[in-house]
């Protein structure tokens, strides 16, 4: 079994789902905006919610088409938060594509953004393929994991360039919240549609917790390096937001006082060079904390697997475990 081919397969079934489940509901837009949203859609991604939500929903047997509309409007979800995280950060580029308010401007960004997550609400709502309760449930999920991810979103700005009142078990909470909460709801929303049992959603969201930990501390190793080309955007633009990191805490919590000072210097001033970067990078790299990292996503990688034991033997829930060992190796 080969994960990326797995993801491909899955990927290139849910992009001609996506198609025809939005192709109705978008003609009800203004052309313009409907558009925008396919920019959006269509900007790429690795699909890995909607892939979580699918092979969950086949983890108990049922037909992962199913879960097809609950996937999209995950998909829809996740670029939403895309669309105003960009913003958010002034981010030029995303999947080296230009971000959505550098095409058609903030305030146009913001709108298209807010009508792909109402039309989230929507797809759940009108889907003829679940029950009622099913219906209710999932959108408790998504409406439950959306006020998390904007907490932990609001406190990721918050504490932006203040390393003096953010602490690992902190950094850990944000991400719990901010990225973690979406994977929750991919995995236990494609298990209530597959049939699982509350005792094995609730293992399923344990999993999707903690690998979702792991997929964000790997993606925060990305950011210092990846590749520019694989990744779509500048390498080395969380430092030069300020963003706080747990490669980062780690650094400035071993290196000496001079070079802790100077790390801090650089990354809290408003612009860099690219010397600067340069050398705040061999700080980093020089205080083991890259390795730190990379140690930590395999813990919680390892956690994920351990809690996949509990659920029924199958071949998703062998494309689970190798999709955790994915998340942590991945290079973009």
């Amino acid at each position: 079994m080969n994960i990326k081919e797995m993801l491909q397969k899955r990927k290139k079934k849910f992009n001609e789902g996506i198609e025809n489940l939005l192709t109705k509901r978008l003609d009800q837009l203004a052309p313009l905006q409907r558009d925008q949203v396919l920019y959006t859609i269509k900007g790429g991604g690795k699909r890995l919610r909607p892939f979580l939500t699918l092979v969950c929903c086949g983890l108990f047997g049922n037909d992962e088409d199913l879960a097809m509309g609950y996937a999209t409007s995950l998909e829809l979800t996740h670029n939403f938060t895309l669309v105003h995280d960009d913003i958010s950060d002034q981010d030029d580029l995303r999947r080296g594509k230009k971000t959505l308010h550098k095409k058609i401007g903030v305030p146009k960004a913001l709108v298209v953004g807010d009508n792909m997550f109402s039309l989230a609400f929507q797809i759940v709502a009108e889907d003829e393929n679940l029950s009622q309760n099913t219906k209710v449930n999932l959108i408790n999920e998504l409406s439950t994991a959306m006020v998390l991810i904007s907490e932990g979103q609001y406190k990721d700005l918050e504490l932006t360039k203040r390393y003096d009142k953010f602490g690992e078990k902190e950094f850990l909470e944000m991400v719990e919240m901010k990225t973690s909460q979406l994977f929750e709801a991919a995995a236990c929303g494609g298990g209530m549609i597959g049939g699982g049992s509350q005792r094995e959603i609730s293992h399923l969201r344990e999993f999707a917790r903690t690998m979702g930990i792991s997929f964000q501390i790997q993606d925060d190793r990305l950011d210092l390096i990846g590749d520019v080309g694989q990744l779509g955007k500048e390498i080395g633009s969380d430092l030069v937001e300020g963003k706080t990191t747990l490669i980062v805490l780690h650094a400035l919590d071993n290196l000496g006082e001079h070079d802790s000072n100077r790390l801090k210097k650089i990354i809290r001033a408003e612009k860099n060079s690219n010397d600067e970067i340069k050398e705040a990078l061999e700080l980093i790299e020089g205080a083991g904390s890259l390795e730190y990292a990379r140690e930590t996503a395999e813990k919680y990688g390892k956690k994920a697997k351990q809690r996949l034991e509990y659920l029924p033997d199958c071949e998703n829930k062998e494309i689970l475990k190798e999709l955790v060992d994915y998340m942590i190796e991945r290079k973009k």
